[in-house]
């Protein structure tokens, strides 16, 4: 099968200024980069190999900055920043990467949810008027309902059920696993410039593991592209078939990385970062658990304990303040009793029933002022106390993050590193 190399450009920098070494291996007069080449169509559908290195973007001492952020940021104790970290060790991880674009068929059904009337029966009583017990009757009503509806795909989108898919899949050749989220972002969003070609060096082959497990991410990823393609409310029975590679471009990069470990009282704690993109720290902290917290929760008890005794307070004040009361209605109502039983007066009885009772109601009325009354001063109370509490937890919140802030400044000064500003550290989270 022969390729015409007039129209090859070079995968890294996109020179045509290549030469041919062999059928299958190209090399770029421009930037260096040698790539394979194999071809399925002599003008149009090349598959080629790249190798290159990722130059760091930071710096071993950015790294270890890193680090110490990523620790004041955490629930530790202050005194961490005493212990030491060792040496940075750097990595290479072999990192495959293949893009994919290919013209498939595909067919699906497609629903759209709407809502639709329907006939259902129910009883329903009719009364007359001045009857309560009505005559019962079943009728006929039309209600709605809500109901998917599936159909051809074609009907549901402008796509006639066929298309090109892209996938793009990240193989850590070390682990023979796919790499994280996290990695895939930053290695996405890294600049070209940070790549360097390797000139010198041996093809690697994929085993034949990777490649299926390769081919399964592909095809993984290119059924989501096409479900997500596809407007409408569900799918299902999607089939997706690959009718044709248009293009596919892999590479073979040399990717570093960096670890160091601090030990901490005798326990030792492990740090890993991919120094490009956001440089985001891997850490598994194993400091033991600083509860920084535990004043606060004794400041919290306190105030709870005064609120309670307050609102036991309240009713024992009540029954103080109208216990006279109480007693003088009480004998109102004996006395109304024994003069209705001895003294044989009507009215008298009905005299000291009145009385006892207009004392019964300015009773209810006095204790709901002297309640009301007493539940202002102890709410005024409580607002106090919980406000001063807030103001305590807030200070001593505040003086553990400036004691963090300030032992992990004076350890970067000690390192001749950068200092970090509070909101490098604690963002707008209170830790």
């Amino acid at each position: 099968m022969s390729v015409e190399f007039k129209t090859l450009k070079c995968p890294q920098c996109g020179s045509v200024n290549v030469s041919v070494v062999t059928d299958s291996v190209g090399v770029c007069s421009s930037c260096g980069a040698k790539f394979i080449i194999t071809s399925d169509n002599a003008n149009k559908n090349y598959d080629y190999l790249i190798v290159r290195q990722l130059n760091p973007e930071y710096s071993q001492e950015e790294f270890i900055r890193k680090i110490w952020i990523s620790i004041a940021g955490s629930q530790v104790n202050p005194d961490i920043f005493d212990s030491n970290i060792s040496p940075v060790l750097k990595h290479m991880y072999e990192l495959y990467s293949e893009d994919l674009n290919a013209y498939v068929s595909y067919s699906a059904q497609a629903g759209i949810v709407k809502s639709e009337p329907y006939i259902s029966y129910e009883y329903y009583t009719e009364n007359e008027p001045y009857v309560t017990d009505g005559e019962t009757y079943y009728r006929k009503v039309t209600k709605q309902r809500t109901v998917t509806q599936y159909q051809n795909v074609t009907n549901y989108t402008s796509v006639s059920g066929n298309m090109n898919a892209v996938s793009c899949v990240l193989l850590d050749v070390n682990k023979s696993g796919f790499l994280t989220k996290n990695f895939y972002y930053d290695y996405n969003y890294i600049g070209e410039r940070l790549f360097v070609p390797v000139a010198d060096f041996d093809f690697r082959r994929i085993s034949k593991i990777n490649r299926e497990s390769i081919e399964k991410e592909h095809s993984s990823n290119i059924k989501h592209y096409v479900h997500d393609s596809i407007s409408c409310d569900h799918l299902k029975d999607l089939r997706v078939n690959l009718i044709h590679v248009n293009s596919k471009k892999s590479a073979f990069s040399y990717i570093p990385m960096y670890s160091a470990k601090l030990n901490y009282k005798g326990n030792y704690s492990e740090f890993s970062a991919f120094p490009f993109g956001s440089m985001t720290v891997d850490s598994r902290l194993n400091t033991g658990f600083y509860d920084s917290e535990t004043e606060n929760r004794s400041i919290r008890n306190d105030v709870n304990k005064r609120i309670k005794e307050r609102a036991d307070e309240v009713s024992k004040r009540v029954f103080d303040k109208t216990f006279v009361l109480t007693l003088i209605v009480i004998a109102l109502l004996l006395g109304s009793v024994a003069v209705s039983l001895f003294v044989h007066s009507v009215f008298a009885a009905s005299a000291m029933f009145l009385t006892a009772l207009s004392m019964t109601v300015v009773e209810c009325i006095l204790k709901h002022n002297i309640n009301k009354a007493i539940l202002s001063e102890n709410n005024a109370l409580n607002n106090s106390d919980i406000d001063e509490a807030n103001l305590r937890i807030n200070e001593i919140r505040e003086k553990y993050k400036a004691e963090k802030l300030n032992r992990l400044n004076a350890k970067l000064s000690s390192l001749n590193l950068k200092p970090a500003s509070r909101e490098e550290v604690f963002g707008g989270f209170i830790k």
